[in-house]
C-alpha cells in the first residue's frame, strides 16, 4: 500500500510545486480545495478529514491546519514543510499572491487562516502565523524526524532529496516551477484585490479615527 505524502507547507512556499513533483511520481494527488475549506468553517472537520481517504498526496488548503489530525488518522504517512528562505520572501510572495486571486474568495480562505483577509492589511499577523506553523510542525514531529522532509527550492533542494525521502527514482525531468508566471486574468484580479485591500484599510482608519473622537 502506498504512503500518504502530505504537503503541510502554507501557501506560497512552493506547495504547487510539490504538488506537481508528486503527480509526476505517479501519486493520486490532490491540491487545493475551497470547497473543503467552506466545510471546515461550517464545523465539519470529521467529513474533510474522512476525504483524505480517496487519495495519496496532498497540498495546500486545507491540509497544512490538519496536520496533527492526519498524522493521527494516517499512521505512518509522510510529511513535507516546504518553506521559503526568509519569512520576508515569503511575505513578500503571498502579499503580491493575493492580489493576483480571485478577490472574494481568496480574501475568505486567508481570512480564515490568517485572521487577515489581506497580507498588506496585517503583515504582523502573517508573519506570526507563518513561524508559528513552522515551529508547531517541527515540535510535532521532533521525535519522528524521518516523518518529516522539510523542503526550501531556493535553498537547492530538488529531485534527489524529494525522492530518496519517498523511496522513489528520480524521474529525468526538469523540477517544475508552478505558479511563477501571471496569466492575463490577473491583470483584473490585481485591479480588483488592490481596490478591495485599500478600501478595507480605509475603512478601519475612519473607524479607527471616529472612535478616538468619541
Amino acid at each position: 500500500m502506498t504512503r500518504k505524502v502530505f504537503g503541510i507547507g502554507l501557501n506560497k512556499t512552493g506547495t504547487s510545486t510539490l504538488g506537481e513533483c508528486l503527480v509526476a511520481l505517479g501519486y493520486r494527488h490532490r491540491s487545493y480545495s475551497y470547497a473543503l475549506v467552506q466545510q471546515l468553517q461550517r464545523g465539519e472537520r470529521q467529513a474533510v478529514l474522512s476525504s483524505y481517504r480517496s487519495w495519496e498526496s496532498f497540498e495546500d488548503w486545507p491540509t497544512p491546519w490538519l496536520f496533527r489530525d492526519l498524522d493521527r488518522l494516517y499512521p505512518g504517512s509522510l510529511f513535507s514543510l516546504t518553506r521559503r528562505r526568509t519569512v520576508e520572501t515569503w511575505l513578500n510572495s503571498i502579499s503580491e499572491h493575493a492580489l493576483r486571486t480571485p478577490w472574494r474568495e481568496g480574501a475568505i480562505v486567508r481570512n480564515a487562516f490568517y485572521g487577515s483577509p489581506y497580507p498588506q492589511l496585517a503583515p504582523g499577523r502573517y508573519r506570526k502565523a507563518y513561524e508559528e506553523h513552522i515551529a508547531q510542525v517541527r515540535a510535532h514531529f521532533k521525535d519522528r524526524p524521518k516523518q518529516l522532509l522539510e523542503l526550501c527550492w531556493e535553498e537547492g533542494d530538488g529531485w534527489d532529496r524529494l525522492c530518496a525521502y519517498l523511496d522513489r527514482q528520480p524521474p529525468q525531468l526538469p523540477l517544475p516551477h508552478a505558479n511563477a508566471r501571471e496569466g492575463q486574468q490577473a491583470v483584473k484580479q490585481r485591479l480588483l484585490n488592490g481596490l478591495a485591500w485599500r478600501w478595507m484599510a480605509q475603512k478601519e482608519r475612519l473607524s479607527i479615527g471616529s472612535k478616538r473622537g468619541h
